[in-house]
């Protein structure tokens, strides 16, 4: 229901006639189905306001409704909270078509900026410590973009299946939802360029907020002043690294290439000043370099978050590629 809704831009009365059914009905179940992308207990928000939320995110609202509904968001956190989740989930049908939810990406520009003015304050011009402004900013709009995507073939010819030099991420079987993050992880992760960085490579800084979000662990990231990509066969992936283990590919930052099984564009994660605003990235899944499948894996026993410049060789490699900025995990 949500394709024909959000990827053709059907009304739910036009969607209600192909399918002779009930425009009452279509509205129900794509509700139901938008509640199903997010919690429907979001503390502070009243079912007929998510449902509103989600008629003005499917596109659904006339004029005045969609100006009131703008006006509800702009002005109640938990809706906004509700409404970013909701998008998040709608985004890799909708990509940026999706109507704006107000504040998004003023929250990162605004960290950055105090960021800026500390900096310049304290003089420190090549400290990056000093991130809380936004870490609380960054878990404020805990997924104001999309999502990272699994590696799994953009480039043309994809990573071999049959690579004899691939290695395998330790496997972890999680046996019960984790409820909160392990001891020895930090909540907040500072990325930087490596020491020694010079010019434009000296340039790139980031933040990631580790949290739990239904018994997973996630990072929401942001970051800017990345080189543009310019290539189909550029990118940049997040790795997890050191305590020993294999190295694990989470996955890599869409500029909005296409995607192979659809031919139509993905989602942008990666902007083209190379800024990552609000990125939600799982640290609990990794792609199995020998298969090509997920695997699941204990991001406690790594002690580094990499993101890495890769190109078409690097990524059928079992190691990051140019490290472009990396922080420590560990609490």
């Amino acid at each position: 229901m949500l394709q024909l809704v959000l990827r053709r831009k059907l009304a739910y009365g036009d969607v209600a006639d192909a399918l002779g059914l009930d425009a009452a009905l279509v509205r129900e179940r794509s509700l139901d189905a938008v509640d199903g992308i997010a919690p429907d207990d979001v503390p502070g928000l009243e079912p007929e306001d998510r449902d509103r939320i989600a008629d003005y995110l499917l596109g659904q609202q006339s004029a005045s409704d969609r100006q009131a509904t703008r006006e509800l968001l702009d002005s109640h956190a938990p809706a906004r909270t509700w409404a970013r989740l909701v998008a998040a989930g709608l985004r890799p049908l909708a990509g940026d078509e999706l109507p704006a939810v107000p504040g998004d990406g003023e929250d990162v520009r605004e960290a950055f900026a105090a960021l800026d003015a500390r900096k310049v304050a304290e003089g420190r011009d090549h400290q990056r410590r000093s991130l809380g402004t936004i870490l609380l900013l960054v878990a404020g709009a805990l997924v104001t973009a999309a999502i990272v995507l699994w590696v799994a073939g953009v480039f043309d010819g994809g990573d071999s299946a049959d690579d004899s030099t691939a290695s395998t991420p330790t496997t972890t079987a999680t046996t019960t939802a984790i409820t909160q993050l392990p001891a020895t992880m930090a909540q907040q992760v500072n990325l930087n360029p490596p020491k020694g960085a010079t010019g434009a490579a000296a340039r790139p800084r980031g933040v990631a907020r580790l949290q739990v979000e239904q018994g997973q662990i996630l990072a929401v990231l942001a970051g800017e002043r990345f080189q543009p990509v310019r290539s189909s066969r550029q990118t940049y992936a997040v790795w997890l690294t050191g305590g020993g283990q294999t190295a694990a590919r989470l996955g890599w930052f869409s500029n909005g290439e296409k995607d192979q099984s659809t031919g139509k564009p993905t989602p942008k994660t990666i902007d083209s000043k190379g800024k990552i605003a609000g990125t939600v990235i799982p640290l609990m899944a990794a792609k199995d370099l020998k298969t090509g499948s997920e695997v699941q894996i204990d991001p406690s026993k790594y002690t580094t978050l990499v993101i890495a410049e890769e190109t078409e060789k690097t990524l059928a490699g079992t190691k990051p590629g140019k490290v472009v900025v990396s922080g420590s995990l560990l609490r």
